[in-house]
């Protein structure tokens, strides 16, 4: 094919993908397919859990009102009765006892214990005899308390709003993460786009050389080898179009697999992010409230209190354990249904529950000294985990500076190799600089392109760290 018709054929293909081209910028990207992303959505799915779980502890702490019933319960079998002389019997029966009661239960923080209220009624028959009786519980009020006992409420107290302070925190971390990830994939896509279009720059200026080293050749003004040279040039420019083709395509199906099932293609022309970053960044404040916010480190913390937690459960567990029960109410036992609510008998119940470890062979000891060095271990990765991750926020807000500092230089940097390659292009073509002067600044015209877009993404994603 005649060059100067190719020329013009891949000068027509540019303006029509050019015109075909809807533009998106990473805002959009972002605004369009974050929420359905699986990683957002587990994200989401793990703040609802955590959301839940704390409801449910709160829930836990209230009143609980439960209806119990046994209707019928009923027998027809033979069973051994003993006789006065001490002999067995065997007995016919065929008997119902069903029961209906209403509990409510309520959790007492400050003891661990519990305090509860009931009101039960049994109704027994007897068919062979044909006799029935009842009994009932109109009202009985009662704690049970473990005196010496573990209270885990005083400890969920402490450590359930913890559990959501940090989830929400993670929630929000990750949240960051998702979006720094969109902003890694997106400049993937955005620097392959830009590469190809450098590449379809790059073989038109080839093409461009070629048409003209063929009529040079032939005017005997370039030697042969420097015309194998713009030749090989051509078809090497033609080898790095397709590979960047390619990589377009792979860095758009990696986005679209991250944002679940996008549809995001080539007809697509990604825009380089404007860069709004503050000018100045106040350390202490920006480490104050990630060090405030840091899921790991609240987890650390519940942690340490979790560990606090298991040594006075230890300490419960295997030393002296004391329960308290006592209930006071109403009730009886009658023929007549209505005697249990208008003449009962008053009730009385109290015990105290006490168990003493004699022996248990170090175990005690052990398990404490567990228990302790789990709180000592816990503490030291609190501390060393709050020094690394102040650490690492001080050099990402230096990074920060430098790729805000490094995106002015590239910027210019940028601007003088695409200029010095337009002036080199024209010096070659007038026959004042060499062939090989035109291929290092074309290089260098792709590689600091490519740094600035490489830097671009950098700055982004730090900030979003930050």
């Amino acid at each position: 094919m005649n060059k100067s018709i190719k020329l013009i054929i891949i000068f027509l293909s540019i303006n029509s993908i050019a015109i075909g081209q809807n533009t998106m910028t990473l805002e959009e990207v972002i605004n369009s397919y974050f929420e359905r992303t699986n990683a957002a959505k587990i994200n989401t799915i793990g703040k609802n859990i955590a959301t839940s779980n704390f409801l449910l502890y709160k829930a836990g702490m209230k009143p609980q009102v439960s209806l119990n019933f046994q209707v019928p319960n009923y027998s027809k079998t033979s069973v051994q009765i003993v006789q006065p002389n001490g002999s067995i019997a065997f007995q016919s029966i065929s008997q119902n006892n069903s029961l209906v009661g209403l509990q409510l239960e309520q959790a007492i923080p400050w003891t661990g214990g519990t305090f509860f209220a009931l009101s039960e009624l049994r109704r027994f028959d007897d068919f062979s005899t044909d006799f029935n009786s009842y009994n009932g519980i109109p009202i009985r009020l009662g704690l049970n308390i473990p005196v010496l006992g573990f209270n885990p409420y005083k400890w969920d107290k402490l450590i359930q709003p913890l559990e959501l302070n940090a989830a929400i925190s993670t929630y929000k971390f990750e949240t960051e993460n998702i979006k720094s990830n969109i902003v890694q994939l997106y400049f993937d896509v955005l620097i392959a786009q830009t590469a190809k279009q450098i590449a379809v720059t790059n073989k038109i200026s080839h093409i461009r050389l070629d048409t003209i080293a063929v009529e040079k050749f032939e005017l005997g003004k370039i030697s042969r080898e420097e015309k194998l040279q713009i030749e090989t040039g051509l078809e090497n420019s033609e080898i790095v179009l397709k590979q960047y083709q390619y990589d377009e395509v792979t860095s758009f199906n990696s986005l679209n697999s991250y944002l679940n099932g996008a549809q995001l293609d080539s007809t697509i022309k990604f825009v380089i992010p404007a860069i709004l970053i503050p000018a100045k960044i106040n350390e202490e404040e920006i480490i104050e409230l990630a060090t405030r916010n840091y899921p790991q480190l609240l987890r650390n913390k519940i942690n340490i209190l979790e560990a606090k937690r298991n040594i006075v459960q230890t300490k419960t567990n295997y030393g002296i354990r004391a329960n308290l029960y006592g209930s006071f109410g109403w009730a009886r036992g009658s023929q007549q249904i209505k005697d249990i609510y208008t003449q009962p008998y008053v009730e009385e119940q109290l015990s105290l529950t006490v168990a003493i470890p004699i022996v248990n062979w170090g175990s005690a000891r052990q398990a404490n000294l567990i228990a302790k060095d789990q709180l000592e271990m816990a503490k030291l990765i609190d501390s060393q985990g709050e020094t690394d991750f102040v650490n690492n926020i001080k050099t990402e807000i230096t990074l920060l500076n430098h790729s805000q500092q490094r995106i002015v230089s590239l910027n210019e940097i940028q601007q003088k190799s695409e200029e010095r390659y337009n002036i080199s292009n024209e010096r070659y073509l007038l026959g004042k600089i060499s062939l090989t002067d035109l291929n290092l600044a074309q290089q260098e015209e792709g590689s600091d392109e490519d740094g600035l877009y490489h830097g671009i993404e950098r700055l982004l994603c730090h900030s979003l760290r930050t």
